[in-house]
């Protein structure tokens, strides 16, 4: 009897505390309360991952997003490591626990990754809101990789995480850099301690950054960064799926020329005490000491006025192209007025027209470079992100590594040209007073031939990537854009892609491939290659909306365009809009699915 009454309380005491003191020996994911908050409990390779949930504020479910690594339907939810709770996506559980006496209630989704890696970061204070509310600022921390069969691939130290990106940056899904402590190998990828972690935010598909530097590289780009997807979470906290790439940075394993930054604290100990000078366009600091050797290396930006003016060391050309020295960093005032002037005198060779241009230009990564810009149709062409390097005792410049694709591959539904077939030779994409390389260099019969045949080279690949490679990545990651697609639902602002459906966000990807492709056979007069897209002959209907008022209705079959919009008068209306994304109709996005069309008033 006593044995009896001694259990009982035993028992009493333990619904009182809650489920915080269970072990999770288990393999099954293990609802527990911490601290007063449910949280989810999942074992990987001997280590036990905390989860917290995400909470939709609009329907009061708690989400919670397993990585790919859990690999049974099961759930702990009680004591004594059971009862099991065998979920199911798209259901909503009612999970009642016990914490201090009271009975806690909380509905629970649950969602899982399948085929990607899971990188959990945990900064020094337990928080990001200090990173979010400051680019600039780095917290250190520690971070681990398990990939999707359940094995640690890598556990240590992080040297710091910060912010990155210009426009990305504003975005309510922020982008990241992250330093290792030491060079290691990260999902696979080529060895290296600085890492980038970008949202692929605006990319519907979540592929066009990855299928453009794949591109890139079978192209023949040297330092073409290498990427992969990632389920990311901070703090315990799942905050979508990432693509993991190299940074575009000199180091070992990414851009390999000469590091002028490390010559420069050998000769400068007190580097970092530097006098900063701007002046006549140039700017970086006033360093005692130079290498002997200042012709290399160099890697430098393209960059856009605003987001130039922001950065400490570069200079403008006389055409007023804007040129941030990415390396080194501490540029001295000689170095700066080196590669200011190198760079002068190719922009002037190419404005002249001078045969002499290809003497100090390489041609074959140049326009290789401009064919994945002329595939992809990028945005950002002439503006920002366009890398350039130089390496000691050599005359040329090289063109890359390629970066910054998120609006590219007709993603970004901008009126600077209103249909796709344009190509950067045409002074249409030309950016104020600034040379545009491109249109220079098409003046030169030797950068048409290079095009012509690198083209030709990469058009097998190019099928490959349109037949297979697409949906092959598709599949990997479909199940982690449906998690990020609820993680970030509720923001309303630049949501991602053209459609809501992400596999139509891939057919887009195809069709505007194809059609882009088909375009540039004719110019290039390539005849044996013809891309081919079909519809699935589904009919679709697309409602026009004036305020609260249909205007029309009508019925469009899948992959058709609308080539003529209801009326609306210039004076009062930008267009038609999209109410999914509020972005405008051009009659090069095809119907894809069900879509509300809404008239924009200019007001």
């Amino acid at each position: 009897m006593r044995k009896r009454l001694i259990l009982l309380f035993v028992f009493a005491v333990l619904c009182i505390i809650g489920l915080r003191i269970i072990p999770n020996d288990s393999n099954d994911p293990h609802i527990q309360i911490m601290n007063g908050e449910i949280r989810l409990s999942v074992n990987a390779d001997d280590k036990n991952i905390v989860l917290s949930p995400w909470l939709d504020e609009e329907s009061g479910i708690y989400y919670f997003f397993m990585p790919s690594f859990v690999k049974n339907r099961q759930i702990i939810t009680g004591m004594w490591n059971k009862p099991v709770l065998n979920w199911k996506e798209n259901e909503v559980y009612e999970i009642k626990v016990s914490y201090d006496g009271q009975i806690i209630s909380y509905p629970v989704s649950f969602m899982k990754s399948s085929t990607i890696s899971s990188i959990y970061i945990n900064t020094e204070s337990g928080s990001m809101d200090a990173i979010h509310a400051d680019k600039e600022y780095a917290e250190s921390g520690d971070i681990l990789i398990i990939t999707a069969s359940g094995n640690t691939e890598y556990e240590g130290n992080l040297e710091r995480i910060s912010g990155r990106g210009n426009t990305s940056w504003s975005y309510a899904k922020k982008p990241y850099s992250i330093k290792l402590a030491e060079s290691q190998k990260l999902c696979g990828l080529q060895k290296g301690r600085k890492w980038i972690l970008l949202p692929v935010w605006r990319e519907g598909n979540k592929m066009n950054t990855k299928v453009l530097f794949d591109i890139a590289s079978a192209a023949g780009l040297q330092y073409t960064p290498e990427s992969t997807w990632v389920d990311l979470y901070l703090n315990n906290e799942y905050v979508g799926i990432y693509l993991l790439s190299e940074s575009v940075s000199v180091s070992g394993g990414r851009v390999e020329i000469t590091d002028l930054e490390d010559e420069n604290e050998l000769c400068n100990p007190d580097l970092v005490q530097a006098v900063w000078f701007e002046e006549n366009n140039a700017k970086g600091y006033e360093l005692s000491n130079n290498p002997e050797n200042i012709s290399g290396g160099y890697l430098i930006e393209k960059d856009l006025e605003a987001y130039y003016k922001e950065e400490k060391v570069g200079f403008v050309t006389n055409s007023g192209a804007n040129f941030t020295i990415t390396a080194p960093q501490h540029a001295s005032r000689e170095q700066v007025n080196y590669i200011k002037d190198y760079v002068q005198n190719i922009e002037n060779l190419l404005s002249e027209k001078s045969e002499d241009a290809d003497k100090y230009i390489d041609i074959d990564s140049f326009s290789a470079k401009y064919l994945i810009d002329e595939i992809s149709l990028n945005f950002d062409t002439n503006i920002t992100s366009m890398y350039f390097y130089k390496e000691r005792d050599d005359d040329l410049l090289y063109a890359g590594p390629v970066w910054d694709y998120d609006s590219a591959l007709g993603e970004c539904n901008a009126g600077y040209a209103e249909g796709w077939f344009v190509d950067y030779n045409n002074s249409i994409l030309d950016r104020n007073s600034e040379l545009m390389w491109y249109s220079q260099l098409y003046e030169y019969d030797t950068f048409q031939k290079s095009v012509r045949k690198q083209y030709k080279i990469l058009l097998p690949y190019l099928r490959e990537m349109l037949d297979n490679t697409i949906d092959l990545y598709a599949n990997s990651i479909v199940d982690s854009v449906a998690m990020d697609n609820v993680r970030w639902k509720n923001e309303d602002v630049d949501k991602p892609g053209n459609y809501e459906d992400f596999q139509n966000n891939v057919r887009y990807l195809k069709y505007f491939l194809s059609a882009r492709l088909n375009w540039l056979n004719n110019r290039l007069g390539v005849s044996n290659y013809n891309f081919r897209w079909s519809g699935t002959g589904e009919m679709h209907e697309v409602v026009f909306m004036n305020g609260d008022s249909i205007v029309e209705s009508i019925q469009v079959k899948d992959g058709e365009t609308l080539e003529e919009l209801p009326y609306l008068e210039e004076e009062k209306y930008w267009g038609w809009y999209f109410e999914y994304n509020n972005e405008k109709y051009r009659a090069q996005l095809p119907i894809l699915e069900d879509t509300v069309l809404y008239a924009r008033e200019k007001d």
